[in-house]
């Protein structure tokens, strides 16, 4: 024999779960999941990356664009933490990074994906 639970009781019940799920949703969602599988794959497999594409991860993983010096960009977490990246500038042309310097940066944008060697 099923017991019913009061309207009152299943609205309640309703929006905790709804809410759950929200902020599980907040934390990370699956595309980014993905995205940042395939980008751990390419890493491993020794790709190279443009300069465009690094500037792309860093500003969209709070990174800011705060200076040139040269040919490198310097970029400034937006936390105001006060750490600092350099990353070789490609000039205008699809200049490659070397992979081990990639690699390097990579680790310092995406710290909790990518473990140190």
């Amino acid at each position: 024999m099923k017991t019913q639970i009061p309207e009152e009781q299943q609205r309640l019940i309703t929006a905790f779960l709804a809410e759950e799920d929200a902020q599980k949703k907040q934390a990370l969602p699956k595309t980014k999941k993905k995205a940042q599988r395939r980008l751990v794959e390419r890493i491993q497999s020794g790709t190279v990356f443009t300069s465009e594409e690094l500037q792309k991860f860093a500003k969209a993983n709070g990174w800011k664009h705060v200076r040139t010096s040269g040919s490198h960009l310097i970029f400034e977490r937006t936390d105001n933490s006060g750490e600092t990246m350099t990353i070789p500038k490609d000039g205008g042309q699809q200049k490659t990074i070397q992979p081990d310097t990639g690699r390097r940066i990579l680790e310092r944008i995406f710290p909790n994906y990518l473990k140190k060697k």
